[in-house]
């Protein structure tokens, strides 16, 4: 279900967050009004547009309704893949993000490449449960990777796109950035 939010609870949120560090761009008040309403999000984007500090961020301020667990892709081999698989599913009234989908380690075994990220895409769409995306990879690369079926099935997400420079590089760079991206700051609403 969808749930109405007034302007001032997303401007309230959002001073939380900023509170906490973030620095908010269009599209990250579009997410925060998009996660509010209740939905699942996909952030895309470039390395270092703020998709995964979005949700540590949430976590940070309170301004998530329940903890989110974070579980990076890309920090895993397939043995601990099958851990998280294992968490995942005794996480079965918890919000969870998977992050960094595309950046985990493709190791095949007898000519078979172990379907971790589809069965975290399974279990979490059959519990019905909140679950949310951030990845490098387009939408086109989605589905060469994993296949339209899982694509599919990640459909009930909002995808909201990061775009700008690297927030990671040097204060060169991010004065750079300042000029790709708008910042939105709530106290200008």
């Amino acid at each position: 279900p969808v749930i109405s939010v007034s302007n001032s609870e997303l401007k309230n949120a959002a001073e939380k967050m900023r509170r906490c560090g973030y620095e908010h761009t269009e599209k990250s008040i579009k997410a925060l009004k998009t996660y509010l309403e209740g939905k699942s999000l996909i952030l895309t984007g470039t390395v270092g547009t703020g998709k995964t500090m979005f949700f540590k961020i949430l976590n940070k301020s309170g301004v998530a309704r329940t903890p989110i667990l974070i579980y990076s892709l890309k920090m895993h081999d397939n043995d601990s893949m099958n851990s998280i698989i294992t968490d995942i599913k005794s996480m079965n009234t918890r919000e969870v993000l998977i992050d960094d989908v595309g950046a985990e380690h493709e190791k095949v075994e007898y000519g078979c490449r172990p379907e971790v990220f589809a069965s975290i895409v399974g279990i979490r769409e059959s519990s019905q449960l909140r679950t949310h995306y951030t990845t490098n990879l387009k939408s086109s690369d989605l589905k060469t990777r994993y296949g339209d079926r899982i694509v599919s099935r990640m459909k009930s997400c909002a995808v909201i796109p990061f775009v700008g420079a690297d927030r990671r590089s040097t204060t060169t760079n991010l004065a750079e950035a300042e000029v790709h991206t708008k910042r939105t700051d709530p106290k200008n609403w």
